[in-house]
């Protein structure tokens, strides 16, 4: 339904247009298949199961930007459908079982597809790279991709001498950030206008994630190690397009990246950063520049532990003794220090605490 809200206007009361509603919106639905395999070998000592899965939803509910003449950014409605498809592995093995000493090893593996597989004709406002689709956020929704996928201008770097010539920028354009910009017969060509480079599909999405890991207990001791895993996709560091940006007249006193001392300069023109130029609005304009890799590796817990051999124990009625101490999210692996990909979709939110602790556990 239609929102409003009030207000005062000169001691009387007033209403105001807040958010449009659309009684033409439907409950999402999703369907899922699942088909798997488990087995196991040589008395349990190797174990594992692959698993198929197939889900769709249909009639996603998202929210639909709108043209701003309308005078409402947007509302929310059944915009198309959405396929996640993929396999999932998961392998655990003993090679070594004696009765002092065993070893465990064991991993999984994801390999997932996202993609839209329906968007009506009237949900395709808008038109990039040939795909029709709309606008959602930062992001961009049309057949054939998945929902993380972004529209961004094509960053071309710091403008060199060779781009003054080749593209007709002013002199004094050197250093400073260039893009691509479709031209009229489809070439790319670089400009410093930020507000004329052409917008481009990106797609982000992380296909492949899992996890590693082996316990050994040998002689009352016990240790184990995971480690868990993601290959691929691209995520938006919006920290560090901030931390990038230089000042301006209305933006000044704000923390900086030290990457900016590699700016371009006439005795550093081999660099990627443009120039620090104070003013320069668009230096850190959104593009592909700021897509950071969501690849990781993460040592995500360490155990070790020992066990009082029973004849010890078992004089003063104890069962079982064990001492041990553990390490959970150790250390973190990925495209940039402090870009934690594990919590991209959780942004602003803090990384999860290193935490080392220890005990004993006592058995009666």
């Amino acid at each position: 339904t239609d929102t409003y809200t009030t207000s005062s206007v000169d001691g009387q009361l007033s209403l105001a247009f807040a958010n449009k509603g659309n009684k033409d919106i439907s409950w999402e639905t999703a369907g899922s298949f699942n088909m798997g395999l488990e087995w196991e070998m040589w008395k349990r000592r190797f174990t594992g199961s692959v698993e198929f899965f197939n889900r769709r939803t249909s009639d996603m509910l998202l929210w639909f930007t709108t043209p701003s003449t309308l005078g409402y950014p947007g509302y929310y409605k059944n915009v198309g459908d959405m396929r996640n498809r993929g396999v999932e592995i998961v392998l655990r093995g003993t090679p070594v079982r004696h009765k002092q000493f065993a070893l465990h090893l064991d991993a999984n593996f994801t390999f997932a597809n996202q993609s839209v597989v329906f968007m009506p004709k009237d949900n395709q406002t808008q038109e990039i790279d040939g795909r029709g689709g709309f606008v959602s956020g930062s992001n961009f929704l049309t057949e054939g991709l998945p929902m993380s996928t972004f529209y961004l201008p094509v960053y071309a770097g710091p403008a060199t001498e060779a781009d003054i010539a080749q593209y007709g920028l002013r002199k004094e354009d050197l250093g400073r950030s260039t893009w691509y910009v479709d031209d009229a017969e489809g070439n790319w060509v670089k400009t410093t206008d930020y507000t004329t480079a052409t917008d481009h599909l990106h797609d982000a999405f992380q296909h492949i994630r899992g996890g590693f890991g082996a316990q050994m207990e040998a002689w009352g001791v016990d240790l184990g190690v995971k480690f868990t895993y993601g290959i691929g996709g691209k995520g938006f560091d919006y920290q560090y397009q901030t931390l990038m940006s230089v000042p301006t007249g209305s933006q000044v006193g704000y923390a900086l990246h030290k990457d900016v001392l590699d700016a371009w300069s006439p005795d550093n023109q081999g660099s990627d950063v443009p120039r620090w130029q104070y003013d320069d609005f668009y230096s850190a304009g959104s593009s592909d520049r700021f897509l950071t890799s969501l690849s990781y590796l993460a040592f995500q817990n360490f155990t070790v532990g020992y066990t009082l051999p029973a004849r010890w124990t078992s004089r003063a009625h104890i069962s079982r003794i064990r001492l041990y101490c553990t390490g959970d999210n150790l250390v973190l692996w990925s495209a940039r220090r402090g870009w934690d990909p594990r919590l991209y979709n959780g942004y602003g939110a803090y990384s999860p605490m290193r935490t080392i602790s220890g005990g004993i556990t006592v058995d009666f």
